[in-house]
């Protein structure tokens, strides 16, 4: 019997720090957050070097190629590149998909890293700083 109050005294109390609204309002401790990250000038460039990075894969793999291709700077067999050696490309072209998705990708990423530093800016950050990857962002853009 004492276990089992024990075990239910326990349990409420546990329920009952838990339900506190403090209990999730931390900072993320594996990954960057806006109130901790982004107030230096090396933690901006950081961010901004992602964007000549991943966002560009699926250009630089496939995409890239098959523009070579159709420009008529190298050849290949491989089925999948053909209808550029033919200029019959459809919309529907697995290639021209990834191009798509890789500028959409860079598009992306950079519309967050500009809403990011100018959220800081506004918080009062200093400016210089935000205005450098703000504009690093745009010309990606």
């Amino acid at each position: 019997m004492k276990n089992k109050l024990f075990y239910a005294i326990l349990l409420a109390s546990t329920i009952m720090a838990s339900c506190k609204k403090e209990f999730t309002d931390r900072l993320a401790l594996d990954a960057p957050s806006v109130p901790v990250f982004f107030n230096t000038l090396e933690q901006v460039q950081s961010a901004t070097g992602t964007l000549y990075g991943r966002p560009w894969f699926e250009f630089n793999d496939h995409a890239l190629d098959a523009l070579e291709i159709l420009a008529g700077n190298s050849y290949t067999g491989d089925n999948q590149y053909a209808s550029f050696l033919t200029f019959s490309i459809s919309s529907t072209d697995a290639r021209v998909a990834e191009a798509w998705t890789a500028f959409n990708r860079i598009i992306g990423t950079s519309s967050v890293l500009i809403n990011t530093f100018e959220e800081k800016k506004v918080e009062g950050g200093d400016a210089k700083i935000y205005d450098i990857g703000i504009a690093e962002a745009s010309v990606m853009r």
